[in-house]
């Protein structure tokens, strides 16, 4: 019982920095294109990300 509440709480934890991992990767690779793009895609994982969050606290996952 206690390793699988162990291996829950680990596994969030995986899941939110692979998240971050590969938005970065993408808005990383999207600067070598240039400013612009680089902005661009910033704006867009931002806005992802905050719309993400608003949709997991508005279903009670928030704790």
């Amino acid at each position: 019982m206690l390793f699988t509440k162990l291996f829950k709480l680990m596994w969030a934890y995986f899941d939110v920095l692979c998240f971050v991992l590969g938005t970065t990767c993408v808005v990383g690779f999207a600067f070598y294109f240039g400013l612009k793009w680089g902005i661009l895609a910033l704006g867009l994982a931002l806005f992802f990300t905050g719309f993400l969050s608003e949709l997991v606290a508005s279903k009670g996952g928030g704790n």
